[in-house]
């Protein structure tokens, strides 16, 4: 017997843009600005969990003068140029995008990048339309995957329980 879902919750970086190699580029220019070494264990750190988690991080490790709300904007300013005019479409996810709207099923992308980045992605390749809900970690108290609540609240959004997701 084959399971029927309801909706599919799609994660965004590394699925469906081709976004972690400019976020590695971003990383790699902001040490090399303070003279800092980014080694693989930080990179691995940064994975997957939300810019916060990660500026906060780097203010204890390093001791940085720069406020969080500070390094937070510096980087927000290079992020925005990432998904504006960086990123490509991973292959294949615009046909998967359209066959999953002829469906019943319903869509959702759940991002642990900021709203911002979110809205800048479903307009410049034209997907928003394919979308019931576009959340990000500013909808909710984000810790990082393989953390699932800001999938769980996604299904919350859509109304369907996140067995059927």
């Amino acid at each position: 017997m084959s399971r029927k879902f309801k909706a599919v919750i799609f994660d965004m970086d590394g699925l469906m843009v081709d976004s972690m190699i400019h976020w590695l580029k971003l990383d790699e220019k902001w040490f090399e600005e303070r003279g800092l070494e980014l080694t693989q264990d930080i990179v691995k750190y940064f994975t997957g969990r939300s810019i916060k988690e990660n500026v906060t991080y780097l203010k204890d490790t390093f001791d940085l003068k720069e406020s969080i709300d500070e390094i937070i904007q510096e980087r927000k300013i290079w992020e925005n140029n990432i998904y504006t005019s960086e990123t490509e479409e991973m292959p294949g996810i615009a046909k998967l995008l359209e066959t999953i709207h002829k469906s019943p099923m319903r869509q959702a992308i759940a991002s642990g990048a900021p709203m911002t980045a979110v809205d800048a992605v479903a307009d410049r390749f034209k997907w928003r339309h394919y979308f019931d809900e576009l959340i990000s970690s500013d909808h909710v108290e984000y810790v990082g995957k393989p953390d699932p609540g800001i999938f769980l609240h996604t299904a919350d959004k859509l109304g369907i329980d996140p067995k059927d997701c």
